[in-house]
């Protein structure tokens, strides 16, 4: 570790690893500080041996094939591997299959960024009104919430569907 790094990087999440990459790569000497005793931050397989599967603990996978994170792969020859199957849900406290995807999606496809910003929450309120009728599209909307707050890590009511 270099006694006088010209850069602290504070967490050795995937932001923070890229980070120090780049920096080092740029010919800087780095020190990465992690409160954990493990790095990766949301990044956490476990391995269950009960059933003999791994089990994701935070971020999981990559949506989609985007080329900032394909290239930075490619670079560094780091493997990727496409994974199938099935998707399950723990709702109230059972497992079952997840079958809301494609409500989610279209809630999703209903934001409009040629309309002005607004907070997740409030195009939620717009875009869906609450419908005692359908027990479906709360669910879904239950759901979009979940997906918006894990995968940008904001508060919906504070993040824009910009």
């Amino acid at each position: 570790m270099p006694q006088d790094p010209d850069v602290i990087v504070i967490g050795a999440g995937a932001a923070g690893i890229s980070a120090a990459v780049s920096l080092a790569d740029s010919g800087l000497s780095v020190t990465i500080l992690e409160a954990r005793d493990r790095i990766g931050g949301r990044i956490y397989t476990v391995h269950d041996s009960f059933c003999d599967a791994p089990v994701e603990l935070g971020a999981e996978f990559i949506h989609g094939r985007p080329p900032e994170i394909l290239n930075l792969l490619k670079r560094r020859k780091i493997r990727i591997t496409e994974v199938k199957g099935d998707t399950w849900c723990s709702t109230n406290g059972k497992l079952a299959p997840c079958d809301f995807f494609g409500e989610v999606d279209e809630i999703l496809e209903k934001m409009d960024d040629s309309k002005p910003d607004q907070s997740f929450q409030d195009f939620l309120k717009e875009c869906c009104p609450k419908s005692a009728n359908n027990r479906g599209l709360e669910e879904a909307k239950r759901w979009a919430t979940g997906y918006v707050s894990g995968f940008n890590a904001a508060d919906p009511a504070l993040v824009g569907v910009h």
